[in-house]
């Protein structure tokens, strides 16, 4: 899977399908291709570049300013598709979870089901996540940090 970058005249003569895109506010532009299976894209961010991580066997998570999604290759289809309230920082695969970092909130995603399980709202500006076992603790700028036990979810 990679990523390139393409101008906006380029994006708007391609007719591929769109993974997401705002009109109003996208100054980037891109497609992403495994060599078989190629979507575009638009993002208004021109410092942050998107994260794309394998997520599993076929399925691929991308994330940048305030969207995220979730697609399969193999089917070529998108599995998960979010706006986000905050800016997406990060993502990290756990297990069979995918826990969706943003400024001011965290997201955990199942693998399985495909599905948005729990939110995470935090008091201050996400800063680093520690991992001890089944427990994640989520520090902010200012030294708060909230606690999350991956038992509690439920899919």
């Amino acid at each position: 899977m990679y990523l390139k970058e393409i101008s906006e005249l380029e994006y708007k003569n391609l007719d591929l399908p769109i993974l997401f895109e705002d009109k109003q506010t996208d100054r980037v532009f891109g497609i992403i291709s495994n060599d078989v299976h190629i979507f575009k894209f638009g993002w208004q961010s021109t410092i942050v570049k998107p994260v794309i991580k394998k997520v599993s066997q076929k399925n691929y998570a991308i994330g940048i300013d305030q969207k995220f999604i979730l697609i399969d290759l193999n089917l070529v289809k998108v599995r998960l598709k979010l706006d986000l309230l905050y800016f997406f920082y990060d993502m990290i695969v756990y297990d069979d979870l995918i826990i969706v970092i943003t400024e001011l909130e965290i997201l955990i995603v199942s693998l399985k089901s495909f599905n948005l399980l729990t939110t995470i709202s935090l008091p201050e500006i996400y800063e680093k996540m520690e991992i001890n076992g089944q427990n994640i603790r989520f520090i902010c700028v200012d030294g708060n940090d909230i606690d999350f036990d991956i038992n509690e979810i439920k899919d």
